[in-house]
């Protein structure tokens, strides 16, 4: 996990307990597109009324995950 994502989770969920590896900064999603980079996504997928499950969000990281596996 990236050391920033890791030092927030950590210090939100596991009372500071949790380290990242050593290396992961370098970490990243070469290439063109959304995920390119490193870090946090925020994926905005408009819906209504979805409660428990979004039929549209598991959609859009279905389309997400073919992205990253069609990419070199």
């Amino acid at each position: 996990m990236n050391p920033e994502l890791c030092r927030y989770t950590s210090d939100v969920f596991y009372d500071g307990r949790l380290t990242a590896v050593e290396g992961m900064e370098r970490q990243e999603i070469l290439g063109e597109g959304l995920l390119r980079g490193a870090g946090l996504r925020i994926v905005a997928v408009p819906h209504e009324g979805n409660t428990n499950s979004s039929p549209e969000e598991a959609s859009r990281i279905a389309g997400l995950v073919r992205e990253l596996l069609g990419s070199r």
